[in-house]
C-alpha cells in the first residue's frame, strides 16, 4: 500500500494540491528539473478524477536472507523496504494474469481518493480481467470468471456510492479483446471475443450479462 500511495500522491497532490508529496529517496531524482515551477499550471480544477483498478499488492517487511525479485526489487531500489506477498500465500482466486481478485480494494481506493482529494466526480476508467476463453463447438464463450469479476467489483462500487463517493461512471476493460502492451494478443480482456486472423467478433457470456445489467438500470 505504501508503494501505491506514493504513486497516487505524486500525481494527485501535484494536480490537486499544487505540491509534491513526501517521497522515498529514489523518487525525487526522477522528477524532471523545474517540475516544481510547473505546479501552478498543473494544479487546475479537474472535471473528474479517473481511477483504474485491477488488483492489489500486499506488502510485508522483507524476510531475512532473501533476494528481492520483480516488484519487490523495484520497491527496495526506491527506498521502500518491503516485499510483495505472493498470491499463493493469500489463497484468493487469480485472473489469467495471475492478478489477485480482490473487489474490496476498489471500494477502499475510491473512498480514500474521495476523502483525500475531494474531486467533483470520479469515474472508474478501467476495470476488468483476462481469462483463457474457450469457444464451444456451437460458438459460445462462457467466461463466467470475467462476469463474476465485473459483478463483484460493481457491488463494491454500489457500496462506495452509499458511503458518499461521487462515482459517476464505470468503464469495463475492455469492449473487445485488444493488444496488451506487454503481452500482445495473448491476454484477452474483452466482453467480445476477437478472432485476430479473421477479425470476427463474438459476444461472450460476460458481455451479454453486462448488456442486460446496464440496460436494466
Amino acid at each position: 500500500e505504501r508503494d501505491g500511495r506514493t504513486r497516487e500522491r505524486l500525481v494527485c497532490r501535484s494536480d490537486l494540491r499544487m505540491r509534491l508529496p513526501e517521497c522515498p529517496r529514489a523518487v525525487p531524482a526522477r522528477v524532471p528539473r523545474g517540475f516544481v515551477d510547473d505546479l501552478p499550471i498543473i494544479a487546475q480544477p479537474l472535471d473528474f478524477l479517473g481511477v483504474n483498478y485491477y488488483f492489489r499488492f500486499v506488502l510485508r517487511e522483507p524476510r531475512a536472507n532473501t533476494e528481492p525479485q520483480g516488484l519487490s526489487a523495484m520497491l527496495r531500489f526506491a527506498g521502500i523496504p518491503v516485499e510483495v506477498v505472493p498470491n499463493a500465500e493469500r489463497g484468493n482466486p487469480v485472473t489469467g494474469f495471475d492478478w489477485e481478485v480482490y473487489p474490496p480494494g476498489l471500494r477502499r481506493q475510491l473512498e480514500r481518493v474521495h476523502e483525500r482529494y475531494q474531486p467533483a466526480a470520479i469515474y472508474i476508467t478501467e476495470n476488468g480481467a483476462t481469462y483463457p476463453d474457450q469457444i464451444t463447438p456451437d460458438g459460445r464463450i462462457n467466461d463466467t470468471g470475467r462476469q463474476r469479476y465485473i459483478e463483484t467489483h460493481l457491488e463494491q462500487c454500489a457500496l462506495a456510492l452509499s458511503s458518499g463517493v461521487p462515482l459517476r461512471g464505470y468503464f469495463a476493460w475492455s469492449l473487445m479483446d485488444n493488444f496488451e502492451w506487454a503481452e500482445g494478443y495473448s491476454k484477452r480482456f474483452g466482453l467480445y471475443h476477437v478472432d485476430f486472423q479473421t477479425q470476427q467478433r463474438r459476444l461472450k457470456s460476460s458481455g451479454a450479462w453486462y448488456r442486460d445489467f446496464i440496460s436494466s438500470r
